[in-house]
């Protein structure tokens, strides 16, 4: 009786294991996917927001307290400091926006991405003159 009942225990815990490794596997290619997109639209190097991602350390869900009083949204850490800006190119509230950072992994991955790829158009349009 006891083999039986390790042996059911083991099926199910297998079963659940596999089914989460199958949850974080897709919640990979769907951040992946996110990068990609974000990348693709900004004209940045995926690699360079992978890095962001991992320098930043954020978590989603997560706002982060500043000594200057503002805070650092998500998995991208995007300051508040950004929500108006943001909020117009978006076409949205700031209160959306803000939730839209902390909850939602593809808009703080968008977000940063946007963010990023003003700074880097601005560089680039500055610095045109000594590429010619």
């Amino acid at each position: 009786m006891k083999r039986v009942l390790f042996a059911a225990l083991a099926a199910l815990l297998g079963g659940a294991l596999a089914a989460h490794a199958a949850d974080d596997m897709a919640r990979g290619a769907f951040v992946s996917d996110c990068i990609s997109a974000a990348a693709s639209t900004y004209r940045l190097p995926p690699a360079v927001l992978v890095v962001l991602l991992n320098v930043e350390n954020g978590r989603l869900g997560e706002v982060s307290s500043n000594s200057n009083h503002t805070v650092d949204i998500g998995p991208m850490q995007v300051n508040d400091s950004w929500l108006p800006k943001l909020a117009a190119h978006w076409k949205a509230s700031k209160e959306e926006t803000y939730r839209a950072l902390r909850d939602e992994v593809c808009a703080n991955i968008e977000g940063g991405a946007w963010i990023l790829g003003s700074f880097t158009q601005r560089y680039v349009k500055r610095h045109a003159h000594v590429r010619k």
